[in-house]
This record gives C-alpha cells, structure tokens and sequence, in this order.
C-alpha cells in the first residue's frame, strides 16, 4: 500500500510561533518524538519479531500524544492549532490516527505486525525488520467512547497497514509544520537522532524532511549541509558533466562515507557553513575495527588525533582546492562515483546515504 508523504512547503502557512516561555517544554516533547522514532528504528535491526517492536512503537505513539496534547491544551495559539490539526492533510489525519491509536493500545498486545517481506538486508549491510501497523478489531473499538471511535476513519486511512516508520515521519514533520521552533536539533544544526540509518536497496525516507519524489528529494539533499562533521578533499577530475571534487567525509575521528561534488555544491555547502578542508588523510589515519555487527564494513579509517591537529584551516571556496592524490587513485575514485550516477538503480540511495553520511556502524 503506497505511503504518502507529508512535504513542509505543502502545508498552510504562516507558522506559529511558541512564547519563549512555553517553548522549552514543546521542544522538549519534540525531542522525545524523535528520539522515539530513532529507538523504533534501531529496534528493528535484525530479525526481529512483534514482541520485540511492541514496547518502542508503544513509546512512540505516546511521544506523539503528549505533544498533540500540549498544543491543543496549553499552547497559547491552541485555538489556530485546533483548526490546523482538524484538518484533511496527511499530516493533520496521521496525528488524529495516533490519537486514535494511543487509546487502543492497552488492549492491544502487538500493535505493530512484520509485513510479508519483512527482513531486508544481507551483503553485509545488515537485516532490517520492517512492519506495518496491525489492525485493530471491531471488540475492541467498541469499547471504547464515542469520540475516540469518531477518529477511526483516520487511522484506517492513514495508519492501518501502513509502513510504521514512514507514519512515525510524517507526524514528526507535521508537528514541525506546525512551528518549526519545535524541532529538537544537535549543535550542528540537525533534527537530533536524524538521519535515520542507511538500509541498502530500501527507498523508503530515512529523514522527516526528505521528500518522496526522487527528483525533489535531490534538490533537498543539495539545498542542505552534509550529514557528518565535516570534509576532506582528497582530489579532483573531469567528467562529462565538469570537474567534480571527491574526499571523504568525517563523523568524529572516523571516515564514513566518500563524496563527489561540483564546485559549485561545495561553495553552497561553505556558505551554509559547512566545514571542507584539503589535507593529507593518508598520513593521519589507519583502518580501525568499530564492531562485530557487519561482515564487510566494520572497519573503517579513524585519526589517532583530533581532525583539528592535522587538517588545517577550513577553506573559504572550493577553487582553492588542489587535491592530495596520494591517498588513492583517481580511477578507483571513478568506480565509487559509479555507484551513485546513472544508469545505476541504485544511485539516488547511494547518493543519500553518502549525503546525508546516512551510514554508520550500528553499535
């Protein structure tokens, strides 16, 4: 069954805006969505069944119940936020379904069901579960008050057998439509416990921003910072379509994803204040074993010291970039940007995984 998604710039406009005062504790509630959808999913490694994904969908749904509750009882615009929640966007209905849902859930011992195909994964990427929301059964709704069971329509069309993931995103970018002030972020600016894990081979969104259609999905991704703390140039070519930067990007210590970008994305990256620098990885870093989780890409290339020790100044645009060659060819370069260019089925999920630095050992 196809999973709408809820896009920002469709919902209504202007945003609210929270009083000082009130805001510390919405954002707080916010955090504990997200946080919530990030435990879900990190749940739902491996093969997994409905008693293990009970308790963090149940966590999840009430997160979301608690903010839906602060602004429409204690948020000073309560009275706009009534009549933006009431409405028929998907936004607007997946919260009303959860508001449904959170009074089910106590007769209800699995909440949440693996679809048919539910494990993906292998190759050494590791095994995702994945699951829907289970149906809740006519005993049940019945039990309860008329105006819990007045919001059934909306859980059947926007929560039962639904992708569970997918309908704990679109919440979250409901309530962040709603006010942007709301959502909880790490210093560097992203939404915190975002963006969710890489799974290969799976389109499904890993971020409450990130839109569904690929094409719009992609101006996303280049209209944003990079994932990651920051980047190292390790060269540069020409392709048909013009020079292209590649290097690696850093999460901590530790290398996780190669990059390939114009110079005109790097400059925009810059300008949003993302840090790229041109140094010499190959001096400063050595293959580290993370975990035992994967077979394939449990090592990964770590520095001994501090980024800050070795890497110089930030550059101020990409022409100054002249690329240290030395840690690798340019042909072997060629074949990892293969992988996220066309004709290649796979490029836009290689793409946002090495965008978004969406790939990362699972501790």
């Amino acid at each position: 069954m196809a999973t709408h998604c809820l896009r920002l710039a469709d919902m209504p406009s202007p945003h609210l805006s929270p009083n000082p005062d009130e805001l510390p504790g919405l954002r707080a509630a916010m955090r504990d969505i997200q946080e919530a959808i990030r435990e879900y999913y990190d749940a739902s490694t491996g093969f997994v069944d409905a008693d293990v994904l009970a308790a963090p969908a149940k966590n999840a749904i009430a997160a979301i119940q608690v903010l839906n509750d602060l602004l429409t009882n204690q948020f000073s615009q309560k009275q706009t936020y009534a009549v933006r929640a009431g409405g028929s966007g998907v936004g607007a209905e997946t919260v009303l379904g959860f508001k449904y849902l959170r009074n089910v859930v106590q007769h209800i011992i699995h909440p949440v069901e693996p679809t048919a195909d539910a494990t993906v994964g292998g190759l050494g990427l590791g095994f995702r579960t994945f699951s829907e929301w289970a149906d809740v059964p006519n005993a049940v709704d019945q039990q309860l008050r008329p105006g819990t069971r007045a919001l059934r329509p909306h859980f059947e069309r926007r929560l039962r057998q639904q992708p569970v993931v997918q309908t704990l995103l679109n919440a979250a970018a409901f309530f962040a439509s709603v006010s942007p002030e709301l959502v909880h972020r790490r210093a560097d600016g992203e939404w915190t416990g975002f963006p969710l894990r890489h799974q290969g081979g799976v389109r499904d969104r890993l971020h409450p921003e990130e839109p569904e259609a690929e094409s719009a999905a992609v101006s996303w991704m280049n209209g944003r910072t990079p994932g990651g703390d920051c980047r190292v140039i390790c060269g540069s070519f020409v392709e048909d379509s013009g020079q292209l930067l590649f290097g690696v990007t850093f999460r901590g210590r530790c290398v996780m994803t190669p990059f390939f970008e114009t110079p005109d994305q790097v400059d925009l990256d810059i300008s949003l204040g993302y840090r790229y620098y041109e140094a010499p990885i190959g001096d400063h870093t050595r293959e580290t074993r993370l975990n035992d989780r994967f077979d394939a890409f449990d090592t990964v290339l770590c520095s001994d010291a501090d980024l800050g020790t070795w890497v110089g100044d930030a550059l101020a645009r990409a022409s100054s970039a002249t690329g240290d060659d030395s840690f690798a060819q340019p042909d072997w370069w060629k074949g990892l940007l293969q992988l996220e260019t066309p004709p290649n089925s796979q490029w836009y999920l290689t793409r946002r995984e090495r965008r978004l630095c969406a790939w990362y050992p699972i501790a």
